[in-house]
């Protein structure tokens, strides 16, 4: 898509104008308004970002990307109620997708929830791919906090 070209461009303006045009032209899809959240959300707007992105699931309630980005959305507000909700309803929707795990528990961990988070970074490793090197960073992150979280729970 144009719209996310430009935005990696630094080109958010017409990123948006190009993503908005993208929506009017072609309809309504669950991509271009994960895009257009996208955008948004790179240019400050985070509660358009959410209606972007809340837009995306209602049309496609399966469209996994979304989720996360609109955990990340409320995350950035400190709205953890939602992003943690978001999490869940994805996990209901599709619990075999790893990086849903890895989100919530990014979120309970913001909170110092300790043990939940911890289940969920280790429902996570169990069933993401170890061999992924677009997760390498998430599978790190995730190893390390385990360690530290079982430290601070056996202190």
């Amino acid at each position: 898509m144009l719209a996310l070209t430009k935005h990696c461009m630094g080109l958010n303006e017409e990123a948006l104008k190009n993503c908005e045009k993208a929506i009017e032209l072609r309809g309504y899809n669950e991509d271009s308004f994960d895009a257009l959240g996208t955008i948004q959300s790179a240019m400050g707007l985070i509660n358009e970002a959410i209606s972007s992105y809340k837009e995306a699931i209602d049309i496609n309630p399966l469209y996994i990307y979304s989720y996360i980005n609109l955990n990340r959305s409320y995350r950035k507000q400190k709205n953890y109620d939602d992003a943690i909700e978001i999490m869940e309803e994805a996990i209901e929707l599709n619990p075999g997708y790893a990086d849903f795990y890895y989100f919530l528990a990014i979120t309970q961990d913001d909170l110092n929830l300790t043990r939940p988070s911890l289940q969920n970074f280790e429902k996570f490793m169990s069933l993401v791919n170890q061999k992924s090197k677009r997760k390498q960073q998430y599978i790190e992150y995730t190893e390390n906090r385990i360690e530290e979280i079982k430290s601070e729970i056996q202190d």
